[in-house]
């Protein structure tokens, strides 16, 4: 099911390609007129991708999205202790 422009953007989603294999996995922070999204990946990266090939990730999915960010941030802070 592809993504609703409607959405809220914080949702986290997929992106897929057109053979429906998992492209990425991230939160929605974009909704462009093309019609495109962009997400923000667990490890803080950006990428745009067809709205159509995007769909809501699944509840394990966003649990995985939420657990890599948290490893992300955790590092960082570590990276900026004394």
């Amino acid at each position: 099911m592809p993504i609703d422009p409607n959405v809220h953007l914080s949702r986290v989603v997929v992106t897929e390609t057109a053979q429906g294999a998992t492209h990425a996995l991230g939160q929605m922070i974009a909704y462009q007129a093309d019609p495109t999204v962009v997400i923000e990946t667990g490890d803080g990266k950006q990428r745009s991708w067809l709205a159509s090939l995007t769909r809501p990730a699944t509840p394990e999915e966003a649990e995985q999205f939420w657990r890599d960010r948290a490893l992300v941030a955790e590092r960082k802070l570590k990276e900026l202790a004394p």
